[in-house]
């Protein structure tokens, strides 16, 4: 064996695989080689029993840019909007869209006019 056994899961806690490093630990913010070839960042390091279950030095979150992004691309936007319309939503897309906005933080309801400070006065 040469090294030091590493288990590394997504951020969705599947597990990616087993690696050997050449240190004992890693640290959050480390980029380690996954099974696959490809590097991710250290996100989270669960080094307790738990986490060394396995006989590993520690159970390693990597971010593996798996993560849904932000955006769409107009492509994937344009099939979302088929797919509204397919099940009778379509009238509702800017309702839906602008209830997406408002969790999102970009959007305020009517009649809510506080700053998110103290409203003591």
């Amino acid at each position: 064996m040469t090294g030091f056994r590493f288990r590394l899961i997504d951020t969705a806690g599947s597990e990616l695989g087993i690696v050997n490093e050449g240190r004992p630990t890693v640290e959050i913010g480390d980029v380690v080689r996954m099974p696959d070839g490809r590097e991710g960042e250290v996100v989270e390091v669960y080094d307790d029993e738990f986490g060394q279950e396995g006989d590993v030095q520690a159970t390693l979150v990597v971010d593996d840019g798996s993560e849904v992004p932000a955006e769409l691309s107009r492509e994937r936007a344009g099939e979302l909007l088929d797919l509204a319309n397919e099940l009778g939503l379509g009238s509702q897309v800017e309702e839906i869209a602008r209830l997406r906005q408002l969790l999102d933080g970009g959007l305020r309801e009517p009649g809510s006019d506080h700053d998110g400070g103290d409203s003591a006065r």
